[in-house]
């Protein structure tokens, strides 16, 4: 039976040769370690500004809901959206406001869609540059018992009703 031993790791001066290895392997790894760091903090920082969206985008859909014509709709849920968006972390390069009050009627809904262009460098707080879009929507209800705007009459209304309301003869 032959017994190998393992070759000295110990040089002519009596030092240890694989002393320092483990920092040299660790230094080569860093930038890799570092750009995984770097990875998970922008995808987090995307998913808070996502849900920072999504809770503007519910504001500004229950905002336009409580108005009573489509334009003031419009109005409010801009207003709404931007102030939602004012405490927050998120900085929105370009924020756009889509509203739709098609079925803005009593008992409709009203829809709201945000979308949020995001520079690479306020998510990871590195000189990267680029954008990053977040999209997000909300409904809103209309209120089915509201008074009609001006101009409208009860005829107009989508649900109106041809049955005696006063419950009978007298």
């Amino acid at each position: 039976m032959t017994v190998h031993s393992r070759e000295s790791t110990v040089d002519l001066c009596g030092r240890d040769r694989d002393r320092g290895s483990a920092t040299v392997e660790m230094l080569a790894a860093l930038p890799l370690l570092m750009a995984v760091v770097c990875f998970m903090v922008f995808c987090g920082r995307v998913g808070i500004a996502h849900l920072d969206l999504a809770a503007a985008a519910s504001a500004a859909a229950r905002g336009a809901s409580l108005e009573r014509s489509p334009a003031a709709a419009t109005a409010a849920a801009q207003a709404a959206a931007e102030l939602a968006l004012a405490g927050k972390d998120v900085t929105c390069a370009r924020l756009a406001v889509a509203v739709d009050t098609t079925r803005f009627t009593p008992g409709g809904q009203v829809t709201v869609a945000l979308s949020c262009q995001l520079t690479t460098q306020d998510l990871v707080g590195l000189g990267t540059l680029g954008l990053v879009v977040v999209d997000a929507a909300a409904t809103s209800p209309v209120d089915s018992f509201r008074a009609l705007p001006t101009g409208l009459t009860i005829l107009d209304r989508p649900f109106a009703a041809t049955a005696d309301v006063g419950g009978g003869a007298a």
